[in-house]
């Protein structure tokens, strides 16, 4: 099965990134309807060509299932006080198939130390961030 992940992300001065999760869709249409509603927003509108579609397998569903929730696996690895690397580790139709993943992913890991798991449920076709946002000009 795929579900669709739609993502908004800036870059910001000083190398970061501001990265806003939209929601888990069952179509790219469904993505293309909710940018078209986000960029009534300040924020969205401002950056309209910074919305991201990416179309995610679910490698524990069969591929004709409807699914009204998915689970997402990411890593957070702490690079230092300020800043930390997320790694996007895979969306399961099962929480047991997502719990699976990241007991397996923690096998392998050397340096545990700094290393945090997560696995975050999504409702199909739910926006999750909707208000739009600030835009604050930075200066160096």
């Amino acid at each position: 099965m795929v579900v669709y992940r739609l993502i908004h992300s800036r870059k910001l001065p000083h190398r970061w990134q501001e990265t806003k999760m939209i929601g888990y869709f069952d179509s790219e249409t469904q993505c293309k309807k909710t940018i078209d509603q986000l960029l009534m927003q300040p924020g969205f509108r401002d950056y309209p060509d910074r919305f991201c579609i990416i179309p995610c397998r679910t490698p524990d569903a069969p591929e004709e299932t409807a699914l009204d929730t998915v689970y997402e696996v990411t890593a957070e690895k702490e690079i230092n006080d300020f800043d930390s690397y997320v790694s996007y580790l895979g969306v399961y139709a099962q929480e047991a198939s997502a719990e699976n993943r990241v007991k397996k992913c923690m096998k392998r890991i050397e340096n545990k130390a700094g290393t945090e798991f997560y696995v975050i449920d999504y409702r199909i076709n739910e926006v999750l961030w909707s208000e739009g946002f600030d835009v604050v000009e930075y200066s160096e």
